[in-house]
């Protein structure tokens, strides 16, 4: 039997490391295990990600929450708060991803639709395609800034539509007192 051995050009390589770095930040849909070829002595690494769905208020509080995360939280569908619904808190040490995933997330004018602390890390994204959307966010009261999102740890937000916040104080979209990054791409995935 003849073995035949192919030489990974720097293409190649790259081109693996963007798939596999993809991969693992759960750009592409589906739950894994993914599995992304090490460099050089053909060691397989496998990563479990798991996809987190979730279709009301009360099951995104609880993901959000858990103490086990690992891999982003995706709606499959719009989801609204109702009267007893609170604030999505990002709580020091914790680091979230949520994908909209074209839908709507509306707080009903009931509270603010995230509270990020200190030390907490929010990433909202969703595809350039169809762009998901944070709505009906209300801040009020004694912590009445940032009617959509009071940030005071690290926010990321790609490809979101920030629409019909209020805040009795100041900020109806974001209250920013940490580090916030908002990104729009088209549909090449250039930014705009």
């Amino acid at each position: 039997m003849k073995m035949q051995t192919r030489k990974r050009t720097p293409m190649t390589r790259a081109f693996g490391i963007i798939l596999s770095l993809a991969m693992a930040a759960g750009i592409f849909p589906g739950t894994a295990p993914l599995r992304a070829a090490a460099e050089g002595d053909g060691t397989e690494i496998t990563t479990e990600v798991t996809i987190r769905e979730v279709s009301s208020w009360s099951e995104l509080k609880s993901q959000i929450e858990s103490e086990t995360q690992n891999g982003p939280i995706t709606l499959t569908n719009d989801i609204t708060a109702t009267a007893n619904d609170e604030a999505l808190t990002i709580t020091d040490g914790k680091n979230v991803t949520i994908d909209l995933n074209g839908h709507t997330l509306n707080a009903n004018n009931q509270c603010r639709l995230f509270s990020v602390e200190n030390g907490g890390q929010l990433t909202i994204k969703s595809l350039p395609s169809v762009k998901g959307t944070l709505k009906g966010g209300y801040a009020f009261g004694n912590n009445d800034n940032g009617g959509a999102i009071e940030n005071s740890g690290i926010l990321n937000i790609t490809n979101v539509i920030i629409t019909n916040n209020v805040a009795s104080g100041c900020a109806g979209a974001i209250h920013n007192n940490g580090t916030a990054k908002l990104v729009r791409r088209n549909k090449n995935g250039d930014i705009v």
